[in-house]
């Protein structure tokens, strides 16, 4: 179990050395299936933690000055586990794209009901018709039958897409997920041109393909950010 540590935030944090003060947290694609350390940061406003293995939203339901919250591609099954973050007074973004508990029916308009606050759910902007439909149509959460139906709702597992389709719009939603977090506007399917690669279905082909779509639009200063950041990783790779 790969679990998130005050070592391991401290190390990467500009925020001084008082962990309830910090306020951002990027562990991006770090393989982590603990982040319980979360309960004793109510600081934080922003948490970065995609391409994880985090099976619970309890860990955040102490982060009472959370704004955004990017959970995508973990392992989030049990869609009544919102009700953790649902008293979570500033949180106005949540990603909860490719987790399992997206499957269920009703998912969009279930999250809503419980988070009416949301100005955009897995970066789709939240309109007043849909937050009416899903204070209408969605039981409460405990209702008879209802945790039954969000922890074991009828998943579509069927597609008529391509792998290489599917895999086109994980990366698509991917470079998105960055460019927003960068504060960058997002891009459009149209123009979204992947890198291909042997490794294009592996986890680390999906970032290198997100990860050069947004080199693209960066300036000489910004790549010189990166590419001395490349040279640390490589560095430590190494070592």
């Amino acid at each position: 179990m790969v679990v998130l540590t005050e070592h391991l935030i401290m190390s990467r944090s500009m925020e001084g050395t008082d962990i309830g003060k910090v306020r951002r947290l990027n562990f991006w694609g770090k393989e982590l299936d603990d982040v319980s350390i979360c309960k004793s940061m109510p600081g934080l406003e922003i948490i970065s933690l995609s391409l994880n293995n985090i099976a619970t939203l309890s860990h955040f339901s102490n982060c009472v000055n959370l704004q955004e919250l990017y959970l995508r591609r973990n392992c989030i099954a049990d869609l009544s586990d919102i009700i953790h973050i649902a008293k979570l007074p500033k949180l106005r973004i949540l990603w909860l794209f490719d987790n399992p508990c997206c499957r269920h029916d009703n998912y969009r308009s279930t999250v809503l009901r419980y988070l009416p606050k949301l100005l955009k759910l897995d970066n789709i902007e939240v309109t007043d018709d849909e937050l009416a439909l899903a204070k209408e149509k969605n039981p409460k959460l405990g209702a008879s039958g209802a945790d039954s139906h969000l922890t074991n709702g009828n998943a579509d597992n069927s597609s008529s897409e391509s792998p290489r389709s599917r895999a086109i719009i994980r990366d698509f939603t991917e470079t998105n997920e960055i460019r927003s977090e960068m504060g960058m506007k997002p891009m459009r399917l149209s123009k979204f041109s992947p890198k291909k690669s042997s490794s294009y279905r592996t986890r680390d082909g999906n970032i290198v393909s997100a990860v050069l779509s947004l080199v693209q639009e960066l300036d000489y200063g910004s790549l010189e950010i990166i590419q001395d950041a490349v040279r640390n990783r490589m560095g430590s790779l190494s070592s």
